[in-house]
């Protein structure tokens, strides 16, 4: 028994978009927002119909017609028709949320921010900016660049899991080696290697 995509389906009406465009290539975004589908759900919707070779992923998250919709191409199926203002919404993960209530979502998989109300932001003036990451690793450099092999300077151990990769990320460019061991439940070690 071959495979057939349920009609409705995301892999049906991604199936009918490739025969009516079999040289188009998708990435999860522009399914996401073409067929209404939550991106994070697009990999397990079209799996089956991966594996029958109906759609072929050619990157992580991007998609193709597949060999097997290939064989197929000498009748193409007409694109589906735009939905009229008149005609039900078709079922999908906005018009699902939609019925609950909920606000349109753009993606972003678990535990993405959601937007606050514009009207309910409070601009305030002379507050000042926080040093970048960056800025923060430049003030360890000259630590970092006294260091001779076998040396080592002792932090907490919080300290000293920001300062390994501040040193890490610095030394890389030099072929400086730096490492952190623990030495007792609260404080930690880091040694220049190399």
């Amino acid at each position: 028994m071959s495979y057939q995509p349920r009609d409705g389906s995301l892999a049906e009406r991604l199936c009918a978009h490739f025969r009516a465009n079999p040289f188009d290539e998708l990435d999860n975004v522009d399914i996401a927002k073409r067929f209404d589908v939550n991106q994070s759900s697009i990999a397990a919707l079209l799996n089956n119909a991966i594996n029958a070779g109906h759609i072929q992923r050619l990157s992580k998250g991007c998609y193709a017609a597949g060999p097997k919709l290939g064989a197929e191409k000498a009748a193409p199926a007409a694109a589906p028709a735009p939905a009229s203002a008149d005609a039900p919404p078709k079922p999908g993960f906005q018009t699902w949320l939609a019925t609950k209530g909920q606000e349109e979502s753009k993606g972003g998989g678990a535990g993405a921010a959601l937007l606050p109300d514009p009207a309910s932001l409070v601009i305030e003036a002379g507050i000042p900016i926080p040093e970048a990451q960056s800025e923060k690793v430049l003030r360890y450099a000259a630590k970092f660049a006294e260091m001779k092999v076998g040396d080592s300077f002792g932090c907490s151990h919080g300290a000293a899991k920001a300062l390994i990769t501040s040193a890490s990320r610095w030394g890389k460019s030099l072929n400086r080696r730096f490492v952190m061991r623990r030495t007792t439940a609260t404080e930690a070690r880091i040694w220049r290697k190399e």
